[in-house]
């Protein structure tokens, strides 16, 4: 067995992919517009969700510890994060920050933040999505020549405005969109179209693989591979 990965770095991100997720978190295969697949994107990170693991200590009555036990913290979700170099209306909706997109009819134009009377009940819908991330597989000095690239999957991701997103002000503007990942029982082990995924990532919060190509990045909803 060979270990692929040996001598492999992550550089630079080649494009990301979000798709549209059904309640019980399979993909909405029948949809239209349920992938979309970009490039501006200035910044995604993850950071581990740890519960303390637990620690036991018991002293002898000569003040000697007789007794010590401790376990290893606990990994229990991620907390991710994404910086978004435009204001995409349609890649806002499909990340389930903005409830809907205002269209004049034929074209996107921009989006609405959601109501924040007390009829509406929320401010913000959230609506599950996978998330793969390709970057460059990096072999000493060069992309590696067999599997290009490597792709991130989280499986099940939900989404919200972070609460300093958006600044105007005399400087370009981003937005900042935080998350939650979660392990996914009825993420596909394979079968996607475009050969999408030889890993298993079903009941798992995301991980990495080598892959050998790189979806193309477009301006709008695609139909979901």
């Amino acid at each position: 067995m060979a270990n692929l990965t040996c001598g492999i770095g992550s550089l630079q991100a080649c494009a990301l992919r979000v798709t549209r997720l059904l309640a019980d978190g399979s993909i909405d295969a029948a949809n239209a517009q349920g992938t979309y697949v970009t490039d501006a994107f200035i910044e995604f990170s993850y950071t581990p969700e740890l519960a303390d693991g637990d620690s036991f200590e018991q002293k002898s009555a000569t003040g000697r510890v007789c007794k010590r036990a401790t376990f290893p913290d606990q990994l229990t979700g991620l907390d991710v994060s994404l910086q978004l170099c435009d204001l995409d209306a349609e890649l806002l909706e499909i990340l389930g920050v903005f409830p809907a997109v205002i269209d004049d009819g034929t074209d996107t134009i921009g989006a609405v933040f959601g109501g924040g009377t007390d009829t509406t009940c929320a401010s913000v819908i959230t609506s599950p999505v996978a998330l793969e991330v390709w970057t460059l597989a990096w072999s000493c000095n060069a992309q590696d020549g067999t599997n290009p690239y490597i792709r991130y999957t989280f499986p099940f991701l939900e989404w919200s405005l972070s609460a300093d997103a958006y600044t105007i002000t005399n400087d370009l503007a981003f937005i900042t969109i935080n998350g939650v990942a979660r392990p996914n029982q009825n993420w596909p082990v394979t079968g996607r179209s475009d050969g999408a995924s030889n890993g298993d990532y079903s009941n798992q919060l995301g991980g990495y693989e080598l892959d050998v190509a790189c979806p193309t990045t477009a301006c709008g909803y695609t139909a979901t591979p």
